[in-house]
Order: C-alpha cells, then structure tokens, then sequence
C-alpha cells in the first residue's frame, strides 16, 4: 500500500495532520477503524431481552392425585382441618411422595369420571402426573365452615375428592389456571410462601 500525495499534490484529507510517515498513518487508520467497529458492535446489541421478574406468592401442597384433580376440573373446594383468613392468589402444589395408595385413588377417579375427563383436554395418566412441582394458580376466594346443608349441597365429584366431615373447612377455588409446563418446586406443610418467575409461567384455563 503506498501512501502519498493526490494527484493534486495535496495530503489526502482524511490523513491526520500530525501522522508525518506510513507507519504512523497506519497505526491512526487502524485504530479509527477499531473504534468504529466498537461503535457498530454496541449499537447493534441486542436490546429486547427478557427480563425475568420474580415475585412472593401463597402457596400450599397436596399429595396427588387430589392436586391434579383440581386441574382436571373435579375439584373446586380444597378441604382442611383448618381454617385461614388469606385470600388472594395461590399456588397449587404437588408434592414429592407417591404410594401404591395413591396411584390406586387415581385410577378410581379415572374410572368413575371418565366420561367427564375424556370431553375435556384435562384427562391425565398416573405417568403423566407431576411430582415436587407448581401445577396451578387459583384464586382462593373463600373459606366456609363446613355444616350439614353446606355438604349436602355439594356435587358428587366435591365428595369424592375431598374430605367432607361437619366442623372442617372447604377452602373455595377460582380462576383455576393450570401451569404449563409444571415448575419445580419444593413444597411445605400449611400456606408458604413461594418465589417464582412470573415471565416463565404459561396460565392455561380449566374448563
């Protein structure tokens, strides 16, 4: 590369007034190029990358197949011993453990309802179920002592899959979402609290 005068005789403009000799030239060239290149390369980053927003909601854990009921659309009341003044979002839990028990309340529920779950997309094997995971997000609306005409007035699928008795507690769910996929998560006794990331959680509704 020569490095010179125009033919007008005059320096090029863009040589450096200083820059007296070729390597000197170079040296400005190259670094005027590094310079733009680091320009070009920061304008150019991607700017829309998500933003991953955590947040503190209730929470509470049930053994399955009673958790997946609710998301199959059987289970509307969670019923306790005990009573809780909070109402609000939660999160629906499906704890870790699995029986012989549980896989055979499973498949009784799948064989009495059957008809009910094979008309809906909520129909699930005991291999699918999941385990140590968030699986739904409801709205818990209200939390009714339990008296013989508040039983009485209960559906069938409300009695089977809950634990009925005078003096407990039917603890009302709405807006039930089912999460997709489940989150992991390790569970507790009574409401927790739990974090997660409100950008990876896909809501579907249960009809």
């Amino acid at each position: 590369m020569l490095l010179g005068r125009g033919p007008s005789g005059e320096k090029p403009s863009d040589f450096p007034d200083l820059v007296r000799d070729s390597k000197g030239v170079v040296a400005n060239y190259l670094i005027s190029c590094s310079d733009r290149t680091s320009t070009t390369s920061s304008s150019t980053r991607p700017t829309n990358q998500k933003l991953m927003t955590t947040t503190i909601i209730k929470a509470i854990s049930l053994h399955q197949p009673w958790a997946s009921l609710i998301t199959m659309g059987l289970k509307k009341y969670e019923t306790r011993s005990w009573a809780t003044n909070y109402r609000g979002p939660l999160l629906i839990c499906a704890a870790k453990k699995t029986s012989r028990e549980q896989k055979l309340y499973h498949q009784y529920f799948l064989n009495k309802y059957q008809q009910i779950l094979t008309n809906t997309d909520n129909y699930i094997e005991w291999e699918d179920l999941p385990f140590g995971s968030a699986i739904a997000q409801v709205n818990l609306t209200d939390c009714i002592r339990m008296t013989p005409a508040f039983i009485s007035e209960q559906p069938q699928t409300e009695l089977d899959t809950g634990d009925w008795q005078v003096g407990r507690f039917a603890w009302r769910l709405d807006n039930i979402r089912r999460i997709v996929p489940a989150i992991p998560i390790t569970g507790k006794q009574g409401l927790f609290n739990a974090e997660v990331e409100l950008t990876s959680l896909t809501l579907e509704a249960v009809s």
